[in-house]
């Protein structure tokens, strides 16, 4: 829908007294937020002489709406001038349309407004790329008002580690398309030291023993533990504990696992294995003991 505000103003003989006016078109809201009730108010200032008038449309059509009209007077420099502002309150559904208001006179200079559409959810829409090609998975979020729209995208670990770009370009309509990129970084990768040691409750080697596995100064906060016992999978219960530390500006962290072993395996001399998974790269380090003494073996 198009709406239009035209005007004339009269001719005086006296050429050096004629003052055309300046000319504004803009909406206003009534809370203050695009989805509370806009108005539209034209604005004609500076102009002499008195004699002017105001007419809206809509496509090009003559618009029957209640109007409200303010007229000032003021003299600078000698020189009298008036002002006038006509405003109306369109149909909410023809604003939301995105319709475009045009304000004119028939002489020089046109003014023109484009104003976006602002209904329940902004037509925006969010592309996703990585290295220029486009994806698929990107979901916006239900988090939408009708001035932002959200999305988000998961990478693989794999495209992270091979430094690929990801790229988020937004498209309206209303304005020119806009992106923004980022790009992994090795130095954003740290992977985790890892140790391997027995703990005896009473500090003797005949007592209860627990293993701790411990994973430190690693990043992202992509990481895994699973244990073994001679190279097969254990269904033990572990206590986990995480930390998070920034040490120039890096930001890392550190995890330790805790299980306590089956006595009658430990003391016959089985393997137990802690293993790790970070970014998908595996880390492996095994420790085995035979009543005594223990010997370490690193994998």
């Amino acid at each position: 829908a198009t709406k239009q505000s035209t005007f004339e103003h009269s001719s005086n003989p006296k050429e050096s007294q004629i003052v055309s006016p300046k000319i504004t078109l803009h909406p206003v809201w009534e809370d203050g937020f695009v989805t509370s009730p806009v108005k539209l108010i034209c604005t004609l200032s500076g102009y002499f002489p008195e004699a002017l008038s105001v007419q809206w449309q809509q496509n090009n059509q003559p618009l029957n709406i209640h109007q409200i009209q303010k007229k000032l007077q003021s003299v600078e420099g000698g020189q009298k001038t008036f002002s006038l502002s006509s405003e109306i309150e369109p149909n909410k559904k023809e604003w939301e349309k995105g319709s475009s208001f045009t304000f004119h006179d028939r002489t020089p200079p046109c003014v023109h407004v484009e104003i976006p559409s602002f209904d329940a959810e902004m037509k925006a829409t969010l592309t996703w790329l990585i290295d220029g090609v486009v994806q698929r998975g990107g979901s916006p979020s239900p988090d939408r008002n009708a001035t932002h729209v959200m999305s988000t995208l998961t990478v693989s670990s794999r495209e992270w580690r091979e430094q690929k770009t990801v790229t988020c370009k937004a498209e309206h309509k209303c304005f020119s398309p806009t992106e923004n990129s980022v790009k992994a970084s090795k130095s954003q990768i740290v992977a985790p030291k890892i140790t391997l040691h027995p703990v005896w409750e009473d500090g003797f080697v005949t007592s209860p023993v627990k293993l701790i596995c411990t994973l430190s100064g690693y990043f992202p906060d992509t990481l895994s533990v699973q244990w073994q016992q001679n190279n097969q999978p254990l269904n033990i219960h572990q206590i986990q504990k995480k930390l998070q530390s920034v040490e120039g500006g890096q930001k890392t962290f550190s995890l330790s696992s805790e299980i306590e072993p089956n006595k009658k395996e430990w003391e016959k001399g089985s393997s137990f294995t802690c293993k790790s998974s970070h970014n998908n790269v595996p880390i492996t380090k095994e420790i085995s003991i035979c009543q005594s003494e223990y010997v370490h073996h690193f994998v």
